[in-house]
């Protein structure tokens, strides 16, 4: 069990280190510092303690973006404005709260293999992905590119009976 432990341990040390776990916020500067040093002063295990964490996240992130890719055509569809029906299934969902309250981001592929994202008030389409089709009305809002992958913005989804 402690020889697991310290192997996971070396491995979520490794990840925060390395070139994948990057950004500009104080949280990776001060996570990459911590996980750096030698040792460790108990005023940052607290901070220590959230690596594992910030590695299962990551984790997670990566296994989206691969289930996205592998699953969806990079190309738009439809026209702005333009409201169709369409059979989808949901391929991630992540919370986003602000001052207003919680929205779900909701990544869908079609039947066809576009990849398509709605932002919802509401679980309307559950709370995790599914391999199950459903269809709904939606209308087109934009066309958008995120992190090099195209994809179509909805608003509007109705699940149609």
């Amino acid at each position: 069990f402690i020889a697991d432990a310290t192997a996971m341990a070396a491995q979520v040390r490794d990840w925060v280190l390395s070139d994948e776990f990057a950004g500009t916020s104080e949280y990776v500067t001060n996570l990459k510092a911590v996980c750096g040093a030698e040792s460790v002063s108990p005023r940052n295990i607290g901070l220590l303690v959230s690596a594992p964490q910030a590695w299962a996240r990551g984790q997670e992130q990566t296994l989206i973006r691969q289930r996205e890719a592998g699953t969806a055509r990079d190309e738009f569809f439809g026209k702005p404005k333009q409201r169709l029906d369409l059979r989808v299934k949901v391929t991630a969902v992540r919370w986003i709260e602000s001052q207003f309250g919680s929205t779900a981001l909701y990544t869908l592929v079609t039947e066809d293999g576009y990849a398509c994202k709605w932002f919802a008030s509401r679980a309307l389409l559950g709370e995790k992905p599914s391999d199950d089709y459903v269809t709904v009305r939606a209308t087109i809002k934009d066309h958008e590119e995120w992190q090099g992958r195209k994809s179509t913005l909805l608003t509007r989804c109705a699940i149609q009976r």
